[in-house]
């Protein structure tokens, strides 16, 4: 029998969330023993956001950011928004994770790169089995990836850097470009563009619907529009490629017993699947309660407001999701780029907030919102 290795607090899983959190419940108490567990997440991941800080403690890690950015569509055409405010910015997560795994050498952090085996949860102290070891805190949190129920609503993607001979003169991101191959049969397509360098850009193809997809139908979407827009044929480089399904609405954690960080505490904002200020905000609230000696609760880093628009907008997405790209062309089109930036953000208070709805398309989504202020009402 191993002999168990004591801990304040016992994070499971060594990727963004678990890393952020472990990161700021240091930075905040020095004095606290935490036991960080999971193997070394080196896969290829690009974290992309909007801020308004200047500079960032991870600006180190910043690949570009963009005060421009543009939305594309076959009857709208190109619509570019600008920004005097917010910055929109790529954070290479490899880099970022590999930061964070610096920061803690030398800290009251323990670092650990086993697979969690089982969890014995107790009044006062849980027990982590990792193979031939044992971790005991007073208090586990968990922050890795939950199950995906088949019918929660899904933003699936795969990319690639493309190198490009000469510069390709594209100066800012494209969000969304509709423009595409469509890849899902019931959902919504469009391609995703980081102009990384002069000569380098990554290209996504994605979608939001239920249905998962294969690999190699995102493949021929974003090689036809690089054949499109560029006259380049591409191979798909597997070593320079990301991919990943990011949850647009309910998830089952891996242990519900636990408290969450993460994706499998509703990090991901749902109406878009953008989850990075959303984990900062958990592990920001998470380090607090531990530092203050209170036990950690899951909870939405998002607004009481935003979470209600995202129950409109993913009952909107799950019966009419055609009506989702009206939604973001009109935003586009409608407002300021500091303003679409706030409304994705949940953050500048309610005046984005309310120009955002006066941009959505009034009949699918004021439908949506009176059904389920009827279901409510019923169900209490």
């Amino acid at each position: 029998m191993p002999t168990p290795e004591h801990a304040d607090v016992a994070i499971i899983g060594a990727g963004v969330a678990g890393l952020t959190l472990a990161a700021k419940l240091a930075e905040r108490d020095p004095s606290i023993k935490i036991v960080l567990l999971g193997p070394v997440d080196n896969r290829n991941q690009r974290l992309s956001f909007w801020t308004d800080q200047a500079p960032r403690s991870d600006e180190a890690v910043l690949t570009n950011q963009w005060r421009q950015w543009c939305f594309n569509h076959r009857h709208s055409g190109r619509v570019v928004q600008n920004s005097s405010q917010q910055r929109y910015v790529s954070l290479d997560a490899k880099a970022y994770k590999a930061l964070l795994r610096g920061r803690l050498t030398g800290t009251r952090c323990t670092q650990r790169h086993s697979l969690v085996a089982s969890i014995d949860i107790g009044l006062n102290r849980s027990a982590v089995h990792c193979g031939d070891e044992i971790f005991t805190a007073a208090t586990v949190i968990d922050t890795r990836a939950p199950r995906i129920p088949e019918t929660t609503l899904k933003q699936q993607f795969w990319g690639t850097v493309v190198e490009f001979s000469r510069p390709h003169q594209l100066d800012y991101p494209v969000l969304m470009d509709f423009a595409v191959t469509p890849v899902a049969r019931e959902g919504v397509t469009f391609i995703y563009a980081l102009p990384l360098t002069a000569r380098e850009m990554l290209v996504e193809a994605t979608t939001f619907s239920t249905q998962l997809q294969e690999e190699a139908d995102y493949q021929r979407c974003v090689g036809d529009w690089i054949q499109q827009h560029f006259a380049l044929r591409i191979t798909p480089d597997l070593a320079k490629s990301e991919s990943g399904i990011l949850p647009m609405g309910p998830v089952r954690p891996l242990e519900p017993g636990l408290p969450q960080c993460g994706l499998a505490g509703g990090a991901a904002r749902s109406s878009t699947g953008y989850a990075f200020r959303g984990i900062e905000r958990q592990a920001e609230f998470m380090a607090s309660q531990l530092v203050a000696g209170l036990q950690p609760v899951s909870r939405s880093p998002y607004s009481r407001k935003a979470d209600w628009m995202d129950l409109v907008f993913l009952h909107v997405a799950k019966n009419q999701p055609e009506q989702l790209v009206r939604l973001f062309m009109s935003m586009a089109t409608q407002l300021t780029g500091d303003d679409f930036a706030h409304f994705l953000s949940d953050t500048g208070g309610w005046r984005p907030c309310f120009r955002g709805v006066m941009a959505a398309p009034k009949g699918p989504f004021l439908q949506a919102a009176l059904q389920l202020l009827w279901k409510r009402s019923w169900t209490g």
